[in-house]
């Protein structure tokens, strides 16, 4: 493979990334929409549902996108390994990063179900 396959292969899956990420926040956003303006009449079926969705929804997302660093630490590598003058920077996040990158996804998840209960249960006051 030449160095320009590499690195067109490399800014490809970044911009997968990217759209992935897109996608995250869109999902992310419409859950949390629903938990607010719906949630606290939506019927037993129809809260598990929608957590069930979001829940596989995340899971599905997460695993694309460690895919897709993956791919993108791996060509990376392959550039580097080339001896190009070329700079890749860090474009997938390795190591320490992606264990942030994993304990934010968990977070951010839960606190979207969090969310929604809270909506459903609110203290009376």
């Amino acid at each position: 493979m030449t160095l320009n396959e590499l690195i067109v292969l490399a800014q490809g899956e970044t911009q997968n990334a990217l759209v992935m990420n897109e996608y995250n926040l869109a999902a992310l956003t419409g859950y949390l929409l629903i938990a607010y303006f719906i949630g606290a009449n939506l019927t037993l079926f129809q809260v598990t549902f929608v957590n069930v969705v979001f829940v596989l929804q995340r899971a599905a997302s997460y695993l694309s996108l460690q895919g897709i660093l993956r791919r993108t630490s791996y060509f990376q590598e392959r550039v580097s390994a080339i001896d190009s003058d070329i700079p890749m920077g860090q474009l997938a996040l390795g190591g320490s990063g992606g264990t942030i990158q994993t304990i934010l996804f968990i977070a951010i998840t839960v606190g979207a179900l969090v969310f929604m209960w809270q909506v459903r249960h609110p203290k009376s006051e």
